[in-house]
């Protein structure tokens, strides 16, 4: 426990940006206040924090001599405010979730999260989309409106009444902004629009019905650079737009182009001049790439012992913020300069990729007692357009204790993981989608490792979240070899998924096809084969995959027979296991662990 208490302790930087000389640069430090049982959230600059506890998004201005972030006021509602005194720069009543400032320095873009009213008792909430059900949020949506004050009156000006959501805003010029939203409230497509000072809204692409447009650039001829493409089974891509058309940037790179997202590391895309940087999955780990705006590829600048999770470049100099194998975050200049470093773990584990037909990490145990095969962890992640890596994070804290207790741990990149080219990324669709051949692959990789003494067959155990659980569910009911398991945020009912999960409809669309392929694809109709012990966990508010996924699957391992327990979190969504309150966080890799451990060693 202790040194998962390390981990969840230790500063994490994220989001940095470089003031306009370069030669200063601000981020977001993330620690856990365990205490509070809450995560406190800093903005730092050199060796200076703010005071904290919840400031966030640091963005310089334009000449350089104001930092701006995002603090909450007396009321809890998230205002833009001066570093590093705190003077308020911003006083509406609607919290601003994202801010831009003009090119001359005089105005700030907000996009400001406008709440729906609590329904009065007895009241029904009435849909009309689609898009009524979003994970955090529950039925009772926010929208996004966006606004431009003034900072010498203070005047607010409503440009764009609120929408279901709008993702990026940037300037164009000084008379006019773009930003990403959703072409209309029944399509899965996001758009990029144009609106000037005058309020006059225009759209700036005109994508396919599931296209998505993210992390619009100016560049300093008036184009865009932005990160698009399909959802779902395909990569994300650069594109330019301008005079010209809209082209792809980087055509021969096939890989997938990470912006930075709950679970999914990365950093947006930046340019500088005609060089741009961007990150991209490679091998399982999410990596800064740079080349100019004509290159046909760009080439790789950070090793695959790092998972970079932001990134800036600015007058010639260049900061990224990465997790390592030893430390889950710091803040290093590409020059070989480190801006921040921080705390290394002493972790209990060495790291090997190993080589196979089906890619895999290995965390190879220090703790072991060397008398024969150790126990077998296989550790399954999620997406299943994800990846698995051997670096450190304040999630997955099982791993930290069961490699202490000797285990080694099997981290595979099956058939759908990122980070391996178009191929692999949409390796299932031959076989069926979601658990088809990927289970074959994890079976593989299990092989593999008996055949090469690496684990025990007799203590061999499983686990996994989301996808990863799903994957966890398919296994053990169609292989008995598993001596325990823990499975948590699964989707084991593919169909009754799709009509209650805030994003079933368009994931089972893309990925698995119609209600009749998505039963077929149920581990759920298996479940009476199921033979191995297994742990359920899963949040009580998880809107993503509803939490009567986890009462069905231990409902049938109760009428089956099995050793089971459920562990169910209140008020937690779907990203509570690296996201919740630090002590859920804690709670969840303990109780992983010893449940393997308790129906290992019997």
């Amino acid at each position: 426990m202790e040194l998962a208490l390390q981990v969840l302790g230790t500063a994490v930087p994220t989001d940095p940006v470089l003031r306009a000389d370069g030669d200063a640069v601000a981020c977001t430090v993330t620690r856990a206040d365990l205490a509070g049982n809450r995560w406190d959230r800093r903005v730092r600059v050199d060796d200076v924090e703010s005071t904290g506890p919840a400031d966030r998004h640091p963005r310089w201005s334009p000449t350089g001599d104001t930092l701006a972030f995002i603090r909450p006021d007396a009321r809890g509602v998230d205002q833009v405010v001066r570093w590093p005194d705190g003077a308020a720069l911003t006083s509406g009543d609607h919290a601003v979730r994202q801010f831009a400032w003009s090119p001359d320095g005089t105005a700030l873009a907000l996009l400001v999260a406008v709440r729906a009213h609590a329904a009065a008792p007895g009241t029904p909430l009435v849909a009309s989309s689609p898009a009524y059900l979003r994970d955090g949020e529950g039925r009772e949506l926010s929208s996004t409106a966006l606004d431009v004050v003034d900072l010498g009156t203070g005047e607010v000006r409503r440009l764009v009444e609120p929408r279901r959501a709008i993702g990026d805003v940037a300037w164009l010029g000084c008379e006019a902004l773009v930003f990403t939203a959703p072409f209309d409230d029944r399509q899965w497509r996001w758009d990029i629009w144009q609106v000037g000072l005058d309020g006059t809204l225009t759209a700036r692409t005109e994508h396919g019905p599931w296209e998505r447009a993210a992390c619009p650039v100016v560049l300093t001829d008036g184009e865009l650079l932005y990160a698009g493409g399909e959802s779902g089974p395909e990569h994300t891509v650069l594109l330019l737009d301008g005079p010209r058309g809209r082209h792809r940037v980087f055509p021969t790179l096939d890989r997938n182009i990470t912006i930075g997202m709950p679970a999914y590391p990365g950093a947006r895309p930046v340019a500088d001049g005609s060089t741009v940087w961007c990150t991209a999955n490679d091998r399982g780990v999410s990596r800064l790439w740079s080349g100019s705006l004509d290159a046909a590829a760009p080439v790789a600048l950070t090793p695959l012992t790092t998972v970079v999770t932001g990134a800036d470049a600015r007058a010639g100099r260049v900061v990224v913020t990465e997790a390592t194998v030893d430390s889950p975050g710091r803040l290093r200049r590409l020059d070989g300069t480190t801006a921040w470093p921080s705390d290394t773990v002493d972790v209990p584990w060495t790291v090997e990729e190993l080589d196979g037909e089906v890619p895999c990490w290995l965390l190879r145990s220090r703790h072991t007692s060397g008398t024969g095969p150790a126990p077998l962890l296989v550790d399954l992640h999620g997406g299943p357009h994800n990846v698995s890596n051997g670096v450190l994070g304040p999630g997955n804290l099982h791993r930290l204790h069961l490699a202490l207790a000797g285990w080694h741990v099997l981290l595979p990149n099956y058939r759908g993981s990122d980070g391996y080219g178009t191929a692999w990324y949409r390796g299932l669709e031959a076989s069926g989608g979601w658990c088809s051949d990927d289970v074959l692959d994890v079976l593989q990789v299990v092989d593999a490792a008996g055949a090469a003494g690496i684990g025990d067959a007799a203590r061999l155990a499983v686990t996994g979240y989301s996808y990863g659980g799903l994957l966890t569910a398919a296994l053990t009911a169609t292989d008995h070899r598993f001596r325990a398991a823990a499975l948590g945020g699964a989707p084991v009912d593919l169909r009754a998924f799709t009509g209650s999960s805030d994003m079933g409809p368009v994931l089972c669309a893309r990925e698995v096809g119609d209600p009749e392929a998505a039963d077929l694809r149920s581990p759920i109709r298996r479940v009476g084969d199921v033979r191995t012990p297994t742990l359920v966990f899963h949040g009580a508010d998880d809107r993503r995959v509803p939490v009567t996924q986890a009462d069905q699957w231990y409902q049938g391992l109760v009428h089956a027979g099995v050793p089971c327990e459920l562990a169910v979190y209140p008020g937690m969504p779907h990203g509570f296991v690296t996201a919740g309150p630090p002590r859920s966080v804690l709670d969840i890799g303990a109780r992983i662990a010893a449940w393997l451990q308790r129906w290992t060693t019997s």
